[in-house]
Protein backbone atom coordinates (compact mmCIF):
# COMPACT_ATOMS: atom_id res chain seq x y z
CA UNK A 1 0.00 0.00 0.00
CA UNK A 2 1.57 3.35 -1.00
CA UNK A 3 2.33 5.85 1.72
CA UNK A 4 -0.11 8.73 1.94
CA UNK A 5 1.14 12.13 0.95
CA UNK A 6 1.45 14.84 3.58
CA UNK A 7 -1.36 16.80 1.96
CA UNK A 8 -3.76 13.86 2.32
CA UNK A 9 -2.77 13.35 5.96
CA UNK A 10 -3.20 17.06 6.72
CA UNK A 11 -6.59 17.45 5.04
CA UNK A 12 -8.68 16.41 8.08
CA UNK A 13 -6.69 18.74 10.34
CA UNK A 14 -7.16 21.63 7.95
CA UNK A 15 -10.91 20.97 8.00
CA UNK A 16 -10.96 20.93 11.80
CA UNK A 17 -8.95 24.15 11.98
CA UNK A 18 -11.27 25.76 9.42
CA UNK A 19 -14.35 24.76 11.44
CA UNK A 20 -12.70 26.15 14.59
CA UNK A 21 -11.83 29.43 12.85
CA UNK A 22 -15.36 29.85 11.48
CA UNK A 23 -16.85 29.11 14.91
CA UNK A 24 -14.49 31.63 16.53
CA UNK A 25 -15.48 34.25 13.97
CA UNK A 26 -19.20 33.67 14.66
CA UNK A 27 -18.57 33.97 18.39
CA UNK A 28 -16.55 37.16 17.92
CA UNK A 29 -19.31 38.90 15.95
CA UNK A 30 -22.26 37.63 18.04
CA UNK A 31 -21.81 40.27 20.78
CA UNK A 32 -22.63 37.68 23.45
CA UNK A 33 -26.03 36.69 22.08
CA UNK A 34 -26.58 33.48 20.21
CA UNK A 35 -29.27 32.01 17.97
CA UNK A 36 -29.91 29.22 20.45
CA UNK A 37 -31.58 30.03 23.77
CA UNK A 38 -29.46 27.24 25.29
CA UNK A 39 -26.23 28.96 24.24
CA UNK A 40 -27.48 32.36 25.38
CA UNK A 41 -28.49 31.01 28.80
CA UNK A 42 -25.15 29.20 29.19
CA UNK A 43 -23.20 32.33 28.26
CA UNK A 44 -25.27 34.57 30.54
CA UNK A 45 -24.91 32.32 33.58
CA UNK A 46 -21.22 31.67 32.83
CA UNK A 47 -20.55 35.43 32.75
CA UNK A 48 -22.43 35.71 36.03
CA UNK A 49 -20.25 33.00 37.61
CA UNK A 50 -17.10 34.64 36.25
CA UNK A 51 -17.95 38.05 37.67
CA UNK A 52 -19.72 37.20 40.95
CA UNK A 53 -19.08 33.51 41.64
CA UNK A 54 -22.82 32.82 41.74
CA UNK A 55 -25.31 31.32 39.29
CA UNK A 56 -28.15 33.40 40.73
CA UNK A 57 -29.24 36.58 38.93
CA UNK A 58 -30.95 38.60 41.71
CA UNK A 59 -33.74 40.33 39.80
CA UNK A 60 -34.43 39.46 36.18
CA UNK A 61 -33.45 42.32 33.93
CA UNK A 62 -35.75 43.05 30.93
CA UNK A 63 -32.69 42.76 28.66
CA UNK A 64 -32.44 39.08 29.67
CA UNK A 65 -35.70 38.17 27.94
CA UNK A 66 -33.77 35.83 25.61
CA UNK A 67 -32.43 33.91 28.58
CA UNK A 68 -35.77 33.30 30.27
CA UNK A 69 -37.11 30.08 28.81
CA UNK A 70 -39.16 27.54 30.80
CA UNK A 71 -36.80 24.64 30.20
CA UNK A 72 -33.64 26.68 30.85
CA UNK A 73 -34.38 28.90 33.83
CA UNK A 74 -36.68 29.16 36.79
CA UNK A 75 -37.60 32.04 39.03
CA UNK A 76 -36.46 31.56 42.58
CA UNK A 77 -38.64 32.22 45.60
CA UNK A 78 -37.37 35.80 45.88
CA UNK A 79 -37.77 36.59 42.16
CA UNK A 80 -34.22 35.66 41.28
CA UNK A 81 -33.33 33.90 38.05
CA UNK A 82 -31.52 30.56 38.32
CA UNK A 83 -30.65 27.90 35.75
CA UNK A 84 -32.98 24.93 35.58
CA UNK A 85 -30.63 22.81 33.48
CA UNK A 86 -27.10 23.02 32.11
CA UNK A 87 -25.77 23.84 35.56
CA UNK A 88 -22.32 22.25 35.23
CA UNK A 89 -21.36 23.80 31.89
CA UNK A 90 -21.91 27.44 32.99
CA UNK A 91 -20.00 26.63 36.19
CA UNK A 92 -17.08 25.27 34.15
CA UNK A 93 -17.11 28.18 31.70
CA UNK A 94 -17.55 30.72 34.49
CA UNK A 95 -14.67 29.25 36.50
CA UNK A 96 -12.38 29.46 33.47
CA UNK A 97 -13.67 32.99 32.84
CA UNK A 98 -12.91 33.95 36.44
CA UNK A 99 -9.32 32.78 35.97
CA UNK A 100 -8.66 34.10 32.46
CA UNK A 101 -11.22 36.89 32.09
CA UNK A 102 -14.84 36.74 30.99
CA UNK A 103 -13.92 37.66 27.40
CA UNK A 104 -12.56 34.13 26.86
CA UNK A 105 -15.82 32.39 27.85
CA UNK A 106 -17.33 32.16 24.34
CA UNK A 107 -14.11 30.68 22.96
CA UNK A 108 -13.69 27.92 25.57
CA UNK A 109 -16.11 25.47 23.85
CA UNK A 110 -14.16 25.88 20.60
CA UNK A 111 -10.89 25.10 22.38
CA UNK A 112 -12.53 22.09 24.07
CA UNK A 113 -13.75 20.88 20.67
CA UNK A 114 -10.33 21.23 19.07
CA UNK A 115 -8.70 19.51 22.06
CA UNK A 116 -11.11 16.60 21.90
CA UNK A 117 -10.49 16.18 18.17
CA UNK A 118 -6.74 16.18 18.82
CA UNK A 119 -7.18 13.55 21.55
CA UNK A 120 -9.26 11.31 19.30
CA UNK A 121 -6.77 11.77 16.48
CA UNK A 122 -3.91 10.77 18.76
CA UNK A 123 -5.73 7.72 20.11
CA UNK A 124 -6.87 6.51 16.68
CA UNK A 125 -3.66 7.48 14.85
CA UNK A 126 -5.67 9.70 12.52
Amino acid sequence: MPEESRAVRRAPWLAVILVGAIAAWFVAVSDGWFLSPDETANATFARRVATTGSLVIPAPDPTLAGVVAPRLTVLGANGSLVPASFITFPLLLGSIGALLGSAVIPFVPIVLFLGSVAAVARITDW
